[in-house]
């Protein structure tokens, strides 16, 4: 092949490379945000939240989904160079040299101080070293639960990662620097010691508390209770970050652990059925003091592992069945049910409580524990210490059957 007929390959390759070139530096420029710090907050409070990310540059604002959440973008420090850590070194020594100091001069003194401080050259994840610093005000009747919280640059709006407004008092221990990559060999030059007063954090009951687990880290909570109570610890770990299977160190799986005052295991649980999120129901022995502790499961940990843990004697749905039943009025078959729950006022065991009305106690003592070939099973209750079950068939084909455990 001659020279002449390789220029058209030559040209087609040089148009591919660019175009390639041209996509990956769009792609790198779209605002990402990989972690919120604190991923919530209660109604009615005012707090400054932390967002780690990249391709922040120009954020001007902060978009959360529905009503009653404000979003101020306070400051923004993107990952530094070792060139930029140069310059800033050598503007402090000039400032150190300034006699007498003015106000701005002390304030921007402190803000290359805190910059220099927490400076990583080499992060342990690139794409979430970038932080922005904001303050959310959460209006007194903002309606609870989950939102979306996006960021708003020159370039555009970034993904979306979910915020949660809360009810209760709410507790969150200091934000983490940024992570070192850990190098084979000098691993503890990674790891965060946190000083003895922060191991274990004392908590009044309810509340939600936030935090974020550091590579071998266990946050602990002391907490005091009465006998009786029937407390529900609820965790929101990877409700809160995608689940992204090839990242690294990977995602957060959580386990959660109750103990008594003396360190005796109480309850375990690193997974609610399906959900890979812990949730402990606990009826309280004794008056006391308790801790529970959350980790990963094996020990990893980063900046973006974050959750929030809510206790106290609350409401908690354990499951929904039977959701919908059609009312026939003048029946035996008019019925009506409800979500059996846990916490204040709600039974120790079970799922579901279906609530009978209009029944005579001689029919309702016909049912046992199981009703069989029927088309529809309309709900359960509760009799006696005996569970039945109440079936129910379209028109007047309905067959009830009797049977004893």
């Amino acid at each position: 092949m001659n020279r002449i007929q390789w220029l058209p390959v030559l040209g087609l390759a040089g148009v591919v490379i660019f175009t390639s070139s041209a996509q990956a530096q769009q792609f790198q420029g779209r605002p990402y945000i990989g972690y919120t710090y604190p991923a919530g907050g209660q109604q009615g409070t005012t707090f400054r939240m932390r967002l780690g990310g990249q391709a922040l540059e120009g954020v001007h604002d902060v978009h959360v989904s529905g009503t009653g959440v404000t979003v101020k973008v306070l400051e923004y420090h993107w990952q530094m160079s070792p060139q930029d850590s140069r310059l800033l070194s050598e503007q402090m020594s000039d400032l150190r040299r300034q006699r007498p100091r003015s106000p701005a001069t002390t304030n921007l003194m402190a803000k290359i101080e805190y910059r220099l401080r927490n400076w990583v050259n080499q992060p342990a994840c690139r794409s979430i070293a970038s932080i922005a610093y904001v303050e959310v005000t959460i209006a007194p009747d903002a309606p609870p639960g989950e939102r979306e919280l996006r960021v708003i640059t020159m370039r555009g709006a970034s993904n979306p990662l979910v915020f949660h407004v809360g009810q209760e008092p709410e507790y969150s221990r200091k934000p983490m620097q940024t992570c070192r990559v850990q190098i084979l060999g000098k691993e503890d030059l990674a790891l965060r010691y946190r000083p003895a007063e922060e191991v274990e954090d004392r908590i009044n009951i309810p509340c939600t508390v936030n935090g974020q687990i550091a590579s071998r880290e266990v946050n602990s909570y002391r907490f005091t209770a009465r006998k009786g109570q029937r407390l529900v610890i609820t965790t929101q770990a990877r409700q809160l970050i995608p689940y992204i299977a090839d990242a690294v160190p990977g995602w957060i799986q959580p386990v959660l652990v109750l103990y008594d005052a003396k360190g005796k295991e109480l309850a375990y649980d690193d997974d609610y059925r399906f959900r890979p999120d812990p949730v402990i129901l606990f009826e309280v022995p004794k008056d006391g003091e308790y801790v529970f502790a959350i980790h990963d499961s094996i020990y990893r940990g980063r900046e973006d592992f974050v959750y929030r843990i809510t206790i106290g004697e609350l409401p908690f749905v354990t499951s929904i069945y039977a959701g919908r039943a059609r009312r026939r009025s003048g029946s035996h078959q008019d019925e009506r049910l409800e979500p059996r729950r846990r916490g204040v006022n709600a039974a120790r065991q079970g799922h579901w409580r279906g609530r009978l009305s209009g029944r005579r106690q001689s029919e309702r003592n016909r049912f046992q524990p199981h009703a069989i070939r029927t088309r529809h099973v309309a709900g359960n209750f509760r009799e006696g210490g005996q569970r039945h079950s109440v079936a129910r068939a379209e028109g007047d084909t309905a067959r009830h059957h009797q049977r004893s455990h």
